[in-house]
């Protein structure tokens, strides 16, 4: 083999540190980004806030001035503090017969049961002191009485657990119990086949699945199912709305239990559930032989019952947006302007930087310490002064929307905003995901007015976004004991000029949440 050098010429795209930075930052929400500047600011030195002005603006090239309304360290700050949580203490079952060795758990969560009564009664009586008490002393003292109120957030399980430290059984039976509380899920089902809950429980506690743990085990599903809230422990929406039909405790729920109407709507649940999931009155009153107004009331009653009462132990939490956009209309336009409580006021501590530019101190950390505080500042500012661009050309393009709704968007697509800024098509996706404009219509995300279009009879396209909220007036308008078809939609839709087909119309409707027109119809 002959050895020999050559020449070869190549081209690589090498992103450098800065420009990897914006692009991270650039796919960042609000709060993201709010996280990993205060990161940098704890780190870095040469990192500080500026002191907040009472405003902010904008020159004509839309560059935002680095400074805020808000005391950006301080609402971050709280932002990252949890609220206290205190839950009920623990036990784990031992691996150890079950007549033997159990017994502890049911002896230590029986003095805690006492403990609890205790402290529940000590707390009544401190109530009942305090209504004694003078008036101002209980303005006073109003917030630190009910602060614990607010801190603590109770789960399912730990209010099942609750209840059970107060039933009175056997230590067999409640330790049991005990692990199957775990296997309830959020919404207050048993998802798992009840003989593999069965075999695992015994499997934790070492013991053999004989006829004193299936006694156990029955008396503890018996006790789980008659916990608040009704219809917990069930495996099945059947199940569930029978045993808030029968649980003795619901009578929010059941109203003159003793009556043919009560009775009636355990037996709609119990032999004519199919019919009741399809929604067919004719077909329930076929199979039950029963009149229109005791179905009705029976109806009305089911109608009543929680279908996931587990749920009420956990919310879908809240979440708060702040937009970076905010849109107002002036001298008959609407224009986009930059939030100034989102732009966080970051600037390079010069105090410690001068000891750099003097050489007091001169080491190659410190130094590019200074370098990379540098950069972040330019880099925060390019990313405001890069949303708020998009943002401008977004309200430029949707002036109609702005001033009559949904049903005037334009067809709008990432490329035609790119190429209007001279960006490329995956920064303007980056930028409007996660970004929000405060509009007259609401909050919204800059994805929303990108949508495709779909060529109307006129020749003129029309925004598939427009194209739902007609299709959401024609389901908010439509007939309560006759809602309209897909077809009967979609030729509506037709008829104003947009040229849709029925798959198009089903399709918008089950993205807007909306069954179909057999499933809409009220019992």
């Amino acid at each position: 083999m002959k050895q020999g050098l050559s020449l070869k010429f190549s081209q690589n795209l090498a992103l450098t540190p800065a420009l990897q930075q914006a692009i991270k930052l650039l796919q960042m929400s609000q709060l993201e980004l709010q996280d990993a500047l205060l990161e940098q600011v704890e780190t870095n030195p040469f990192l500080d806030w500026q002191p907040p002005q009472p405003t902010a603006s904008i020159d004509a090239a839309g560059v935002a001035h680095m400074h805020l309304a808000h005391d950006f360290a301080q609402s971050a700050g709280m932002q990252s503090t949890p609220l206290a949580v205190t839950g009920s203490p623990s036990h784990e079952a031992s691996a150890s017969p079950l007549d033997s060795q159990i017994g502890q758990i049911g002896q230590d969560n029986q003095a805690e049961a006492a403990q609890d009564w205790e402290d529940s009664s000590a707390f009544s009586s401190q109530a009942s002191d305090g209504r004694t008490a003078d008036a101002n002393d209980n303005a006073d003292n109003a917030d630190s009485s009910f602060s614990w109120i607010a801190g603590e957030e109770t789960t399912l399980l730990a209010h099942l657990q609750q209840q059970a430290r107060l039933l009175c059984c056997s230590p067999q039976v409640y330790a049991v119990l005990h692990l199957l509380l775990e296997a309830v899920t959020p919404e207050g089902y048993l998802d798992s086949d009840l003989s593999s809950i069965q075999a695992d429980i015994a499997r934790a506690l070492d013991v053999a699945q004989d006829e004193a743990f299936s006694s156990a085990w029955l008396m503890a599903y018996a006790a789980l199912q008659g916990f608040d809230p009704p219809g917990v422990g069930a495996r099945s929406l059947q199940e569930c709305l029978h045993l808030q039909l029968v649980h003795p405790c619901a009578a929010d729920c059941v109203l003159d239990s003793k009556t043919s109407v009560h009775a009636l709507a355990l037996r709609v649940v119990a032999q004519a559930f199919d019919a009741l999931a399809l929604r067919d009155r004719a077909a329930i009153k076929k199979m039950l032989k029963c009149d229109d107004e005791p179905l009705a009331k029976a109806l009305q009653l089911i109608r009543r019952l929680d279908p996931k009462p587990g749920l009420v132990f956990a919310p879908a939490p809240t979440e708060y947006v702040q937009p970076e956009i905010l849109v107002r209309k002036l001298s008959g336009a609407w224009q986009a302007r930059l939030n100034p409580a989102v732009v966080p006021a970051l600037r390079v501590q010069e105090t410690h930087a001068k000891f750099i530019k003097r050489g007091t101190v001169q080491t190659d950390a410190l130094y590019q310490q200074l370098q990379g505080a540098r950069q972040l500042v330019r880099t925060l500012q390019q990313h405001f002064e890069t949303v708020f661009r998009v943002g401008q050309a977004i309200v430029a393009s949707q002036q109609a929307f702005f001033e009559m709704g949904a049903i005037k968007l334009k067809p709008m697509g990432l490329k035609s905003i790119a190429d209007s800024l001279g960006l490329h098509e995956s920064t303007v996706s980056r930028v409007t995901t996660r970004k929000y404009l405060q509009t007259p219509h609401g909050v919204l995300e800059m994805k929303y007015f990108f949508s495709s279009a779909l060529t109307g009879d006129d020749g003129e396209d029309a925004s598939s976004t427009a194209i739902k909220a007609h299709l959401m007036d024609l389901l908010k308008g439509e007939p309560p004991h006759k809602p309209l078809s897909d077809q009967a939609m979609a030729d509506a839709l037709n008829a104003q000029g947009f040229n849709v087909a029925r798959r198009t119309v089903a399709k918008y409707r089950e993205a807007l949440g909306f069954a179909s027109a057999h499933a809409r119809k009220p019992l």
